[in-house]
C-alpha cells in the first residue's frame, strides 16, 4: 500500500533564551496563569498537553520526598497508565496552580466556564501562539520565526535530558514509550521508577539554574553552609 502523504517529524527545541523566556512570559497576558502553570508544568514533566490539562486531584500523591502523579490508563495516548515522579519544581507549579482553585475543585487545571472540567490540550496550545505576539528580549527573534507548540516543550524536555547524559531507555519510560520489540513487550518489565526520579530531578535542577539563577546561587549557598 502506498503512503497517504509524508510523514512530518518535529525537531524543534527551544534553546535557554527561549526557555528563560517563556519561564517569564507563560504566566502573563494574553495567557491566564492557570494555563501558563499547566504548560510549564508539560515542560517538567514531559507529559503531553491533554495530560496535563486533565490533570485530576485524586491522580496526585505526596509521599515525603515521592510525589508522584499517576495518569490513568483511560487518559494516556497508549492506553498504559504512567508514573510520573514529580520534582520538588513540579510539586511548587502544581502548589502555585492549586492555589488559584477551590478546595473541592476536582482537576487542578479547571476549565474558567466549569470547574466541572478541565481545560483542553488545545487550550494549551492556543496560549502558546497568542504568547508569541506579546514576547520581546533575548529569544523572542527566534521564538517569531518559528513559534513552538505545547509538543515541542515535550521534545525539548527529551533533548535535554539526553544531553545530560540520561540513557535513552529512562527518556522513553519518561515519555511513556513502551517498547515495542520481544524483549520489551514481553520479558523486560521494568517499570524504571527509580530512575525516571532521578532524571526528572536533574532536568528539574537544570532548568531551575537555568530560569531562576537566584534560586541556584541561593541553593549553592545553603549546601556551602551545610558543610
Amino acid at each position: 500500500m502506498r503512503k497517504r502523504g509524508a510523514e512530518n517529524v518535529g525537531t524543534r527545541v527551544l534553546i535557554d533564551d527561549e526557555l528563560r523566556l517563556f519561564w517569564r512570559r507563560v504566566v502573563l497576558p494574553p495567557v491566564s496563569r492557570r494555563v501558563g502553570l499547566a504548560l510549564r508544568l508539560a515542560l517538567l514533566t514531559g507529559a503531553r498537553a491533554s495530560e496535563v490539562a486533565g490533570l485530576g486531584r485524586t491522580e496526585l500523591e505526596h509521599a515525603p520526598g515521592m510525589a508522584v502523579w499517576t495518569i490513568p490508563a483511560a487518559r494516556s495516548k497508549n492506553g498504559h497508565a504512567h508514573y510520573v515522579p514529580l520534582s520538588g519544581f513540579a510539586c511548587e507549579t502544581i502548589a502555585a496552580a492549586r492555589e488559584l482553585i477551590a478546595d473541592d475543585d476536582a482537576f487542578v487545571f479547571p476549565s474558567p466556564q466549569s470547574s466541572d472540567h478541565p481545560i483542553t490540550g488545545h487550550a494549551l496550545a492556543v496560549a502558546m501562539r497568542r504568547m508569541a505576539r506579546k514576547i520581546d528580549g533575548p529569544g523572542s527573534k527566534s521564538w517569531k520565526a518559528n513559534p513552538p507548540s505545547p509538543h515541542d516543550l515535550r521534545r525539548t524536555m527529551a533533548t535535554r535530558l539526553a544531553g545530560l547524559g540520561v540513557p535513552q531507555e529512562d527518556i522513553a519510560a519518561i515519555l511513556n514509550h513502551k517498547r515495542s520489540d520481544v524483549t520489551g513487550r514481553h520479558y523486560d518489565l521494568y517499570d524504571r521508577a527509580k530512575e525516571k526520579r532521578i532524571a526528572l530531578a536533574r532536568w528539574a535542577d537544570t532548568l531551575r539554574d537555568l530560569v531562576d539563577p537566584r534560586a541556584a546561587v541561593a541553593t549553592a549557598t545553603e549546601n556551602l553552609v551545610g558543610r
